[in-house]
């Protein structure tokens, strides 16, 4: 369990850190934590889709990463005193509600791996991103390996180097924790609203599902459910340039981990049709983002099984 907590603190840094290299690009440097942390993994994914359909998911691809985090890493480094200074009276509270639940989900993870589909393709999906750039028509090898969710690209990614092999004990079981913690810090924060309110109902869900055999596997059921839920949160904040983004990237990313997600993306399309009422406001520069996220996913799945969407 040390090794997995050592691991996920190390994705949580290099993730975030990313994100906020984003929001440099952006021109956005009061993004919360968590919010630097999902706009890091969107743009991981959107890297490893169009990675992996020239090259394996390898240690290339993690020297890429780390690279382009050190820009937000160190913006990280130089605001993070000013940060927990004005969250000081969140933290205590938030802390102790949050060890527990990560200490379970933590043990969890470290389960074996019972879930059916993570040996029978999961993983073998995960060795062929690791070892080959996407290879043209793989869903004739197994039709599974058709699906291509998205998903497994970030397994792929927890599969280098040391962690080598244990994918399955460390893609979802991260996801799984920052999710409880983006819930259990909206719930523990001063104030009300309907994120709060939500925060507080989705939790339950996860720490049941984190106790199943689910928790330790590469279900793309479970993963997409996190981000969905994420995303779902994200549309309660105050409609800001970036947290418009984050949105649409969430939305798109749920759906690109698996396709059966389609109802969130018509919940952003409502949402961006009534910011834009409220405000007739053009938003079309959201579009960009789940554009590239569906166009990456659209051209691996040509790849893998000659259909847009197996």
């Amino acid at each position: 369990m040390i090794e997995l907590l050592k691991y996920c603190l190390l994705l949580f840094v290099t993730t975030t850190s990313l994100g906020f290299s984003i929001g440099l690009l952006l021109n956005s440097r009061k993004i919360t934590i968590l919010q630097g942390h999902w706009a890091g993994f969107i743009t991981l994914i959107v890297i490893l889709q169009f990675w992996s359909i020239f090259l394996p998911v390898n240690w290339n691809i993690l020297f890429l990463i780390l690279t382009l985090s050190v820009p937000g890493f160190l913006l990280l480094a130089r605001t993070m005193p000013a940060r927990i200074s004005t969250q000081w009276r969140s933290l205590p509270l938030f802390t102790l509600a949050a060890v527990l639940p990560l200490v379970f989900l933590l043990y969890s993870g470290c389960k074996n791996v019972t879930w059916y589909d993570t040996p029978l393709y999961h993983l073998n999906a995960v060795r062929w991103i690791n070892d080959f750039a996407v290879v043209p028509g793989l869903a004739n090898l197994h039709e599974r390996f058709g699906f291509n969710s998205s998903f497994l690209l970030f397994g792929a990614f927890t599969n280098i180097g040391p962690a080598s092999g244990s994918a399955s004990h460390i893609a979802l079981p991260y996801l799984l924790c920052i999710t409880v913690c983006e819930m259990i810090w909206r719930a523990t924060r001063q104030g009300r609203g309907l994120g709060i309110i939500l925060a507080v109902l989705f939790i339950p869900y996860f720490l049941d599902r984190g106790y199943s055999s689910e928790s330790a596997s590469l279900s793309t059921d479970l993963s997409t459910n996190c981000i969905m839920c994420v995303a779902i949160l994200y549309m309660t904040d105050r409609p800001t340039r970036f947290n418009l983004i984050l949105v649409a990237g969430l939305c798109s990313l749920a759906f690109v981990f698996k396709l059966t997600a389609f109802p969130v993306l018509l919940c952003w399309g409502t949402y961006l049709v009534l910011q834009w009422l409220r405000k007739r406001d053009s938003n079309a520069y959201v579009l960009v983002l789940p554009a590239i996220i569906l166009g990456g996913f659209a051209i691996r799945n040509v790849i893998v099984s000659g259909s847009q969407s197996w």
